[in-house]
């Protein structure tokens, strides 16, 4: 396993005292967090106080190097006096192992850190600290434990962590020791699975770890997290993979393979996937148990009805569909669009020519090479400037589609 991905190092454990000094001092004394230095002169031996007071040395520049030789064992004598007062004080216990560690190197601190955690498990640093020792030893899964630890005592830490923990997910080793965390629901996973679902750069590995826990198959309350990862997927350009996806999502692949209008392919859940109905107050769209999607739009208007995005190797293709206009009211112009996932511009369109009553359209496109996948827009223009036109279409195919 690469180790560089998870490192945290000592310089990071200081960035997260940084980071949630205010979540840390909620815990203890005010004055101890506040004002060490007062306290230490009024009790040399509290050892919250001392452990404030270290936290303060290591933030200076040139640390580590600042804690070599004498000014360690001074740390050293204080750490004591102050567990001879309390032999259970973590503070003191943390400052004794990290000490120790620049002395004599992280194996022989590792006991005190593992002492001081035994007392409390709710310490930032020293959790940390064991993070990256976990790490050092190619301890996967004892560093996960610490990961899972820190996040469930202190949350804010996610900012930091998951970064760490995402990078990490193209080494398998590290997604199926993670497996069981997210399938215990842990109280930091569905913060950490949205991180996943919404992370573009790394949206492959994001699947590839939904995959391995199961998703909303196995907690189905997790299905609207992979809404968000279909989404991020497309919008990176892996609409193939993002399909796949989809498909073992959908109660019935079959129908989330055609290109009609049925419960399947109405599902907000498979989106962008799915027929995305027009929010516009300009058009209404309805669809019916026939699978037809029937469009009512405003006087003079033009708007989206409807859209759909579907995964097509390059070649020609055929969008065919029955069109039926009222025999009484205004009929709408309906206009197709294509456009490949990524473009800033359709790359096909089509004006429905309009008739009364009913009738079969059909119509060819071209699917350009290196398209990752198309998005259909279906437009309603309502011609009639005094009343709202109507138009229905239904039996939507689309040779390829899959």
């Amino acid at each position: 396993m690469s180790r560089r991905p998870f490192l945290i190092s000592l310089l990071w454990i200081v960035a997260a005292i940084l980071a949630v000094g205010a979540e840390i001092g909620a815990m203890g004394s005010v004055w101890a967090r506040s004002a060490p230095d007062l306290i230490l002169r009024l009790s040399p031996a509290n050892g919250e106080a001392l452990g404030r007071q270290f936290e303060m040395e290591i933030l200076k520049p040139q640390a580590v190097d600042g804690l070599r030789g004498e000014p360690a064992l001074q740390w050293q004598r204080r750490a004591q006096q102050a567990l001879r007062g309390d032999p259970l004080q973590e503070q003191a216990l943390r400052i004794f192992g990290m000490t120790l560690m620049v002395i004599q190197g992280s194996v022989a601190a590792r006991p005190l850190m593992q002492l001081a955690e035994t007392v409390s498990r709710r310490d930032l640093v020293t959790q940390t600290w064991l993070i990256e020792s976990a790490v050092q030893d190619d301890d996967i899964a004892g560093a996960m434990s610490h990961y899972d630890r820190t996040l469930s005592v202190h949350p804010r830490m996610g900012d930091r962590l998951f970064p760490i923990l995402a990078s990490a997910l193209s080494e398998p080793e590290i997604r199926r020791a993670l497996v069981p965390y997210l399938r215990s629901d842990r109280p930091w996973i569905v913060s950490f699975l949205l991180f996943l679902a919404r992370d573009d750069g790394n949206s492959i590995n994001a699947m590839r770890m939904f995959e391995e826990y199961g998703g909303s198959r196995r907690i189905p309350s997790h299905r609207p997290l992979e809404t968000e990862l279909l989404q991020t997927l497309v919008r990176s350009g892996h609409v193939p993979a993002a399909w796949r996806y989809a498909r073992t999502m959908a109660s019935d692949e079959a129908k989330l393979r055609a290109f009609s209008v049925n419960p399947v392919t109405l599902d907000p859940a498979l989106r962008p996937f799915s027929w995305l109905v027009s929010g516009d107050p300009a058009v209404a769209v309805e669809a019916d148990e026939k699978g037809g999607l029937s469009i009512t739009v405003a006087p003079g208007a033009r708007a989206l009805a409807a859209s759909r995005t579907v995964a097509a190797d390059a070649g020609t293709r055929k969008i065919q569909f029955i069109q039926e206009m009222p025999p009484l009211s205004p009929m709408s112009q309906l206009e197709w669009e294509a456009q490949c996932v990524g473009a800033d511009r359709p790359f096909w369109s089509f004006t429905v020519p309009t008739r009364q009553g009913a009738s079969e359209v059909s119509a060819s496109l071209s699917v350009p090479a290196a398209c990752p996948g198309i998005t259909f827009n279906l437009f309603a223009h309502g011609r009639d400037r005094m009343e709202a036109s109507r138009a229905t279409i239904r039996e939507l195919r689309l040779s390829g589609s899959d």
